[in-house]
C-alpha cells in the first residue's frame, strides 16, 4: 500500500510562503507583502488557511469492520457541523455516565474520551493531534502518529472510531 507508506508533511510556518494570500481589504493576492490587485501590505498567510474552518461529522457506515450487535452503527446519518472558532478544540467520546470535556462529543465507541485536538496557531493555519487514542486517527488515509501536530486544510479527511468520518471545509 503507497499510500500507507507516504509521510506525513511537517508543519513548516516559516518555509510554506506559496500564495495565494489574503489582502485586509479581501482581494486574493499572488504577492506576500503587498497586495498584487490594490498594493496593500500584507500578512503572508495564504488564502486556504487566513479562512476559519468547520468539520463535519458524519456517521458513515462503510468504516464499519466488524459488527457489534451490542453497539451498532447508528441509523442516523444526519451531518453535524462545528466550527473551529477556539484557539483549540478537543474531540471526544460522548459519555453520559461521566461529563465529556469534549467541544465536540461523539457517540462512537471506538473514539476515545479525548481522542484529537484541533488547534489554530497564531498565523491562521490549523493543526490536528492525536491524544494517543486507544484506534487511532486517519488523516486522508494515513495513520497519523500519536502526539505530533500536523496541518489540516480544506478537502482533508479525518476517521476515528468505529464510524465515523470527520471532514473539514472553509467556511
Amino acid at each position: 500500500m503507497s499510500e500507507m507508506s507516504r509521510t506525513i508533511p511537517a508543519f513548516d510556518t516559516m518555509t510554506d510562503r506559496t500564495g495565494p494570500f489574503l489582502c485586509p481589504r479581501g482581494h486574493q493576492s499572488t504577492e506576500a507583502d503587498h497586495c498584487s490587485e490594490c498594493g496593500a501590505a500584507i500578512d503572508p498567510v495564504p488564502a486556504a488557511v487566513a479562512a476559519e474552518l468547520l468539520v463535519t461529522v458524519q456517521v458513515d457506515p462503510s468504516l464499519v469492520r466488524v459488527p457489534d450487535p451490542d453497539n451498532p452503527c447508528p441509523d442516523d446519518r444526519t451531518e453535524r457541523l462545528y466550527p473551529l472558532d477556539a484557539d483549540e478544540t478537543l474531540v471526544g467520546r460522548l459519555s453520559r455516565a461521566r461529563e465529556t470535556e469534549a467541544e465536540i462529543a461523539i457517540a462512537d465507541s471506538g473514539i476515545s474520551r479525548r481522542h484529537l485536538r484541533f488547534s489554530r496557531k497564531a498565523d491562521g493555519r490549523f493543526t490536528v493531534l492525536d491524544l494517543n487514542s486507544k484506534n487511532g486517527t486517519q488523516l486522508n488515509g494515513v495513520d497519523l502518529p500519536a502526539e505530533i501536530e500536523v496541518p489540516i486544510e480544506p478537502g482533508d479527511e479525518l476517521v476515528i472510531g468505529g464510524w465515523t468520518r470527520l471532514a473539514i471545509r472553509a467556511q
